[in-house]
């Protein structure tokens, strides 16, 4: 008797599964407003002491910041930071950093099933979608382009494709 594999052993969940990437995803917004020179490491935000009114939709921090810089705004986690920053930049400019960051396209893997994520576009935007996708709500990623997202961060703003490698070969010297 041959057994049956579990259909789900068989899923590649880092390319097939979209996820909303929450806090990971602050880094994005940061990252978006520095390089419209919107803010610097060191631009400071009022942090509503753990709370905020977005068109009526309160929105709450896990501590009550009062003052954070955006280098601490990231290190903290604070949501509220993370808003404000997005609205620095606008639902325009914001909406495009996410799609040339790579959200809501396949990365071109040569893998089965791999899934766009999905970027809400922006004509369905509600008011208060600035402040869901400024801290990663309202977008779905998958764990491959949470990778390449960051990759284009570290290698300077250049998006790299992933790909497959069968082995790394050492470098004569």
């Amino acid at each position: 008797n041959e057994r049956v594999a579990d259909a789900g052993a068989l899923q590649n969940l880092a390319v097939q599964s979209a996820i909303e990437p929450g806090s990971v995803f602050k880094v994005f917004t940061i990252a978006s407003a520095l390089e419209e020179g919107e803010v610097t490491p060191q631009t400071s935000f009022h942090c509503g002491f753990g709370k905020i009114n977005l068109f009526g939709r309160i929105i709450k921090d896990h501590d009550p910041y009062g003052y954070l810089a955006v280098e601490d705004i990231l290190a903290k986690s604070s949501n509220i930071g993370a808003i404000r920053v997005g609205q620095t930049i606008g639902e325009q400019r914001l909406f495009e950093y996410i799609k040339r960051f790579g959200f809501g396209t396949k990365t071109g893997l040569p893998l089965p099933g791999e899934s766009s994520g999905k970027v809400i576009r922006l004509a369905q935007w509600s008011k208060s979608s600035i402040g869901s996708v400024a801290m990663g709500h309202e977008v779905m990623a998958t764990t491959i382009q949470l990778g390449q997202g960051v990759g284009v961060i570290a290698n300077g703003g250049w998006l790299v494709k992933p790909r497959i490698i069968q082995r790394v070969k050492a470098q004569e010297q």
